[in-house]
C-alpha cells in the first residue's frame, strides 16, 4: 500500500494523502516521501512517467539484486540497500531490498515487500522533526541510519549466536548432530550478511560523492555516523567469517580427539577382557604342569588372571587410557 508524507516550513504538513494529492505540491517549496510497496505497480508506472525517472533506475528498483546499488542521472540519483534480519532460532537471515530515488524536493522508496521497518524511518524522522527543514537530505538520512542499524543489530545477533554455540563445543557431553547442524547453518547466515552489506561502504561513498547540496553542514555529522555504521558491519562481519571458521576447525578437531579418547578406551578395555582368554588357554593345553588337575593349581590359575588384571589396569587409568 502507498504511503505519503509532506513537509513544509519546518514541520509535517500531511500524513498519508493520497499520491494524486501530494505530487502537485513538487516545486512549492514542500518536501515529499512517497512509499510504494510491491502492489503499487501502477502508482509507480505513473510517478515514473511523470518524474521522467530513468529505465535502468527502474529495472533496479524492480528487480532483485544482492549487493547495494548507486546510480547517477542528469536530474536524480538512485540508490538500492538491503535491510537485513536474523532469526536466531532458525538461524535464517532475510533481506529486504529498499530502493530509493532522490530528486530535488522528494523521495520515493520502492520496497520489495512488506517486512521492510518502516514504522521505524517514520519514529526516527519523528523523533528529528526539527531537522526536517534540511528537505530530502532528512528524509535519506533517515532511510539510511535504519538500513544500516538493521545490518548492525543482524550481525550483532550472528555474534551472540556464535558465542553460544563456542560454548556449546566444549560442553561435557555435546550434542554432535546439532553442533553440526548450527554451524553449518549460521555459517550459512554469515555469508549472505557479507553479501548484503560487503558493498554498502562504497555505495554509501559515490551517493555522498554526487549529493553535496543535500547533505548540509549540519547534517554531515549524520551522514558521517551512517558511514561509520557501515564500515564497522563490515569489519564486524569480516570477522564472523573468521569466528565461524574457526568454530568448524574446533568442532571437527574435538570429535577427532574424542574419538581417540574413545578408541583408547576400548583398546584398553579389550586388553582386560583378553588376560582371562590368555591365562585360561594356557592352563587347557594338553601338557602336564604344575598344579595340573590339583586344586592349588586352579586358585595360582585365578590368582594369576586377578594380579595381571589388576596391574594392567592400573597402567593404563595412569595413561589415562580407561
Amino acid at each position: 500500500m502507498a504511503r505519503t508524507r509532506v513537509y513544509r516550513d519546518g514541520e509535517l504538513l500531511s500524513d498519508g494523502g493520497p499520491i494524486d494529492e501530494v505530487t502537485p505540491l513538487l516545486g512549492t517549496g514542500a518536501t515529499v516521501w512517497v512509499d510504494l510497496g510491491p502492489d503499487d505497480a501502477d502508482e509507480l508506472d505513473t510517478l515514473v512517467e511523470r518524474l521522467g525517472l530513468h529505465p535502468l533506475s527502474v529495472h533496479e528498483a524492480l528487480n532483485a539484486h544482492p549487493r547495494a546499488t548507486f546510480l547517477h542521472h542528469a536530474d536524480h540519483e538512485f540508490v538500492s540497500l538491503r535491510a537485513v534480519a536474523f532469526d536466531d532460532a532458525s538461524g535464517v537471515v532475510s533481506a529486504s531490498r529498499i530502493a530509493a530515488f532522490l530528486c530535488p524536493d522528494l523521495l520515493l522508496t520502492v520496497r520489495s515487500d512488506d517486512r521492510f521497518p518502516t514504522a521505524a524511518v517514520l519514529k526516527l524522522w519523528d523523533n528529528h522533526v526539527d531537522l526536517c527543514h534540511h528537505g530530502v537530505g532528512f528524509l535519506l538520512h533517515g532511510l539510511l541510519k535504519e538500513v544500516l542499524q538493521s545490518q548492525y543489530d543482524t550481525v550483532l545477533a550472528l555474534d551472540e549466536a556464535l558465542s553460544s554455540l563456542e560454548g556449546q563445543l566444549f560442553a561435557d557431553h555435546p550434542d554432535e548432530a546439532y553442533l553440526q547442524a548450527r554451524s553449518h547453518q549460521l555459517r550459512r547466515s554469515v555469508v549472505e550478511v557479507r553479501r548484503y552489506t560487503l558493498s554498502t561502504p562504497d555505495t554509501l561513498d559515490e551517493l555522498y560523492e554526487y549529493i553535496p547540496e543535500l547533505i548540509t553542514p549540519q547534517l554531515r555529522p549524520y551522514f558521517a555516523g551512517v558511514r561509520h555504521h557501515a564500515d564497522r558491519v563490515t569489519e564486524w562481519s569480516e570477522s564472523l567469517r573468521d569466528t565461524v571458521a574457526n568454530i568448524m576447525q574446533s568442532r571437527m578437531a574435538l570429535h577427532d580427539s574424542r574419538m581417540g579418547q574413545i578408541s583408547k578406551r576400548v583398546t584398553g578395555w579389550a586388553a582386560l577382557i583378553a588376560i582371562p582368554a590368555v591365562v585360561t588357554g594356557f592352563y587347557g593345553i594338553n601338557v602336564p604342569f604344575p598344579g595340573n588337575g590339583r586344586e592349588w593349581g586352579f586358585v595360582t590359575c585365578c590368582g594369576v588372571m586377578v594380579v595381571l588384571f589388576v596391574i594392567l589396569y592400573a597402567i593404563f587409568r595412569r595413561r589415562d587410557w580407561l
